[in-house]
């Protein structure tokens, strides 16, 4: 009579680790927004916890390498089931499954929805079998690479939920979010799995250095402050529109609808040109959403970089949004403005006349193509199929997929604004990603550094269309993660959404104000940048700033283990080492300010002060002359002797070699009705004190960019005088021969 009863119990007793496991993937999904934007980081913490600890790396059961994958295939179910869900509705409303196939089939994504995972597990399996001297770190280090460099389809990491404790998570400017995924992992691991007891004090003060220093520098404040004659930000004047455009809609106007075309054109043009809601000048820049009208471009990067008159937009609504703003050119309306827009574009002159690309594209206020981007990390089975997408025939089958071909280029895109103020041009440079291309730092990581001249932009801009997964989780989320890109390269992200959300991601953690989803308005914005923004640690190492930070803490856990008796030497020389340095604090302090440069306004035109500084620089050879930019640009010039001579009775080494190299730009202003001359002079130095240190830039002094202001000063006035003599001679002539 007891043997059902027995037999229920051991049943349920196996089953339970595998619903249990579904259910702590259900807590970490849930410190990730879920509709609304409301989450609570502690449960993706509170949820891998028990994963690891009660059914991976239990100390009771150890499973099999076939029974953890099932354990994580239960985890990546829950993952999806709770945080993912929005995956059933795309494939009811676009895919034709109805209730309970659309559910059923989604949870096919649970194999690559956390695939880091699996490949985490089945390495694992055999690494926890080390010495257990080496598992927390080796573990925690192991995890955090499969994050970076397991291919993921929609990445949602432990290190995001810190977005929570934002502006106080600086680390992440340094290493990337990833540094939190291996600092919780890592604290997780040295106090719940056989180890040392020098891995708890380790985790333990690794947790404090990282709050303390976290508190101590956090993120800079946005929005920067916009000061009159400030010569350290620059302002530009941004318009959002975010027509609300729904996707059944838009695939009937692909289909040709002449009315559903009129609608969208109608409805991009009247949002467009609105009145500018602020007080301060018109719109620069104006941004439409990823493929924000269905009509096909068609030009090729050949056409686009020989045709020297320019490539013109003739289909609508670009056309005919130019066309509209002449007639509305008033002071009270946007004219004159830039525009990006997502489109599609087909490149008849290249490798397939029916090549498509998913584009975004850089008008001038005339229509003209200044630059332009096409996606590269296209969307796998929605904009294409792995390996099978190449076959024609497939592409026939799977009529619900896009078929996109890949980008090939890494453009920068450059606006110029005019200041009325000082009478100068501000040129604005920034970079684009379609849709989820944000979500990928070492994309977007490989995209800043690709400019060959070194330029790091001043904004990231992100259209993105999230109306195909309706009124779920999806946006919030998207926009969650995306904004750890603002904040691991403190650039601010301008996001451009058809149906929502829309508006600016500032690199501290905050947002300006946004608009909702499923609203069609514009939002209006004035977006403030430093003038000179520079590339963040992790913009420059990339993963190698973690793995090196791993490397470092590897090493002094090995020297602990090897000579625990020295241990208090050890750290005493350490101590030594780093007060030492402090010393040196002074020598690098000035690097990471923002250089002055040194600047003057000249009430004299621009043609006169241009004269009279090519004649200053005449003696420098000159790299760059250019009247029309108002640029100077000198080749570098060595000047090691000089600098060894001027600090001959100084304390410091000697130079090995040295060389710097002038920039200056004159440029046009007006004060009243005279016009005026604004001449800045930027000097670059740098020094090599030894072979093992390499070049190194430094601060200049100053002198020498003073010396050529003050110069040109002088000039000016001495060819003013000169030139009223001359009219004061040719006056007196013309009097005398009056007389005669």
């Amino acid at each position: 009579m007891k043997f059902p009863s027995t037999k229920l119990k051991s049943t349920s007793k196996v089953l339970a680790p595998f619903f249990l496991s579904l259910l702590c993937g259900s807590l970490y999904a849930l410190g990730f927004p879920i509709k609304g934007g409301y989450h609570l980081p502690f449960l993706s913490w509170l949820g891998i916890f028990l994963f690891f600890f009660f059914f991976l790396f239990s100390k009771k059961n150890f499973p099999s390498l076939k029974r953890g994958m099932i354990l994580v295939l239960f985890f990546s179910i829950g993952m999806n089931l709770a945080g993912y869900y929005w995956l059933s509705y795309t494939l009811s409303e676009f895919g034709g499954l109805f209730f309970p196939w659309n559910v059923l089939l989604a949870q096919f994504f649970a194999l690559i929805v956390l695939p880091h995972f699996f490949v985490f597990w089945a390495m694992a399996f055999y690494l926890f079998k080390l010495t257990f001297f080496l598992r927390p770190l080796v573990l925690s280090g192991l995890f955090v690479l499969c994050e970076m460099f397991v291919p993921q389809q929609f990445p949602g990491h432990l290190g995001h939920t810190f977005l929570a404790f934002s502006p106080y998570i600086k680390p992440a400017t340094w290493f990337g979010h990833e540094f939190y995924s291996f600092l919780l992992i890592f604290t997780f691991f040295s106090w719940f799995i056989p180890c040392s007891r020098f891995y708890r004090f380790t985790s333990s003060f690794l947790v404090f250095i990282t709050g303390f220093l976290s508190v101590l520098f956090p993120l800079t404040k946005y929005p920067l402050e916009d000061k009159t004659n400030n010569s350290h930000t620059k302002t530009l004047a941004v318009r959002f529109v975010q027509p609300n455009i729904g996707h059944i809609f838009k695939i009937e106007a692909e289909r040709g609808h002449q009315e559903a075309l009129e609608i969208i054109q109608e409805t991009l043009i009247s949002l467009s040109t609105r009145p500018w809601k602020l007080e301060e000048n018109f719109p620069k820049l104006l941004l439409w959403p990823e493929t924000a009208h269905p009509n096909v471009e068609t030009f090729s990067v050949e056409e686009w970089r020989q045709n020297t008159e320019g490539v013109f937009l003739s289909n609508t609504p670009h056309k005919a949004f130019v066309e509209t703003r002449k007639q509305l050119e008033s002071q009270t309306l946007p004219v004159k403005s830039y525009l990006l827009t997502g489109n599609y574009r087909m490149a008849n002159n290249e490798t397939y006349s029916d090549e498509m690309y998913n584009s975004s594209i850089l008008l001038s206020p005339e229509g003209k193509v200044i630059n332009f981007y096409d996606k590269k990390k296209l969307l796998p089975f929605g904009e294409g199929l792995p390996i099978l997408g190449n076959f024609q025939q497939v592409r026939n089958f799977f009529t619900q997929i896009s078929f996109f071909t890949p980008g090939t280029r890494f453009p920068f895109f450059e606006i110029k604004e005019q200041e009325s103020i000082q009478g100068t041009t501000e040129t604005f440079s920034f970079i684009t990603a379609i849709c989820y291309e944000i979500l990928f730092p070492l994309f977007i990581r490989e995209y800043l550094n690709s400019s060959p001249q070194q330029i790091y932009p001043d904004f990231i801009v992100n259209l993105t269309n999230d109306s195909w997964y309706g009124h779920s989780s999806e946006p919030y989320q998207h926009l969650y993660l995306g904004h750890w890109r603002a904040i691991e390269f403190q650039l601010p992200i301008l996001r451009s959404t058809n149906t929502g959300i829309t508006g600016i991601l500032y690199p501290d953690g905050t947002t300006s104000s946004l608009l909702p989803y499923e609203t069609k308005n514009t939002l209006d914005v004035l977006l403030t940048v430093p003038k000179n923004s520079k590339p963040t640690l992790y913009s420059i190492w990339g993963p190698w700033g973690l793995i090196g930070f791993w490397s470092l803490l590897a090493l002094v856990l090995f020297l602990f283990h090897k000579a625990k008796r020295h241990l208090f030497l050890f750290f005493g020389f350490f101590s030594l080492f780093l007060f030492n340095n402090c010393s040196y604090y002074d020598e690098f302090k000035g690097l990471s300010e923002e250089p002055e440069i040194p600047t003057q306004v000249y009430s004299y035109p621009f043609n006169n002060t241009w004269t009279a500084i090519s004649e200053i620089m005449k003696k420098y050879d000159l790299a760059i002359q250019n009247q029309e930019t108002g640029t100077m640009k000198t080749e570098w010039i060595d000047n090691t002797l000089e600098l060894n001579f001027a600090d001959s009775f100084g304390s410091s080494d000697a130079i090995k070699s040295a060389k710097f190299r002038l920039t200056v730009q004159v440029s046009k202003g007006h004060k009243g009705a005279k016009e005026v001359s604004k001449v800045s002079v930027f000097k670059q130095q740098i020094i090599e004190k030894d072979f093992l240190q390499g070049n190194k830039l430094i601060p200049s002094d100053l002198i020498l960019e003073k010396v050529i202001l003050y110069r040109l000063e002088r000039l000016l006035q001495l060819d003013a005088k000169i030139r009223k003599l001359d009219q004061l001679k040719i006056s007196k002539e013309r009097e005398r021969l009056l007389e005669n």
